[in-house]
């Protein structure tokens, strides 16, 4: 196990990690690997399928294709899709019975900008009606 610290520390590979806890209680683990070709996110939000209402299963999967539909900052609902496939990265997400991960890689140089847009999900995302039907769709075909 590698022992973690705000100030960050390395390992034998060379990698440095930082554990922060921001102040809306988020833990944030940061590892910079100065070999790596490809940088990335990725985010585990405690919760999924078990936690849908009896009366609403899949409500946890239909949230998580809800949160690529668009958000605030980024309305159009192909903006992220088409900014992360035009920097050469990819993404998705997955709902289990416990959690949902969300995640995406890209060039190193793009990370910021594709950051910006892919953090916009949790913070403001727009969750419009247009989006709903061809998500509950999406989410439907995969059962099928």
């Amino acid at each position: 196990a590698v022992p973690l610290s705000s100030a960050g520390e390395g390992d034998s590979t060379g990698r440095v990690y930082r554990l922060h806890v921001l102040s809306n209680g988020l833990t944030a683990l940061l590892v910079s690997d100065p070999t790596a070709e490809t940088a990335g996110a990725a985010m585990v939000v405690g919760s999924g399928s078990e936690q849908d209402p009896r009366d609403r299963g899949g409500l946890a999967h239909l949230l998580e294709h809800m949160l690529f539909q668009g958000s605030e900052k980024y309305p159009s609902a192909t903006e992220y899709k088409t900014f992360l496939s035009g920097c050469g990265g990819s993404g998705n997400a997955a709902t289990s019975d416990e959690d949902t991960r969300y995640y995406f890689t890209v060039s190193p140089e793009s990370l910021e900008a594709v950051l910006d847009r892919w953090s916009q999900f949790f913070i403001a995302p727009t969750l419009n009606q247009t989006s709903i039907v061809s998500s509950i769709e999406a989410v439907n075909n995969e059962f099928l």
